[in-house]
């Protein structure tokens, strides 16, 4: 299915892509959906996740993580290649 010049968002309050395939299950979300921009609230990343453990290829991972309270941050992965 050709898509043409529609932009296509993705929204979730993940309550944590911190925990276990997290990540990878919205990988898999992204790509299915042919996804152009994913927000995520509530990622709940720290200075401990870096941003290779938790990159998706072809996106451009842009991220707040909040500082000191857990739970929290925001990140948004934007296709690089549109």
């Amino acid at each position: 299915m050709t898509l043409g010049n529609t932009l296509t968002l993705y929204y979730v309050n993940a309550t944590s892509l911190a925990k276990t395939h997290a990540a990878q299950h919205l990988h898999s979300e992204i790509f299915a959906n042919h996804v152009h921009v994913a927000l995520i609230a509530e990622s709940w990343f720290t200075a401990r996740h870096l941003d290779a453990d938790v990159a998706i290829d072809g996106y451009l991972l842009i991220r707040c993580d909040r500082f000191q309270r857990k739970g929290g941050g925001v990140c948004a992965y934007v296709d690089a290649r549109a």
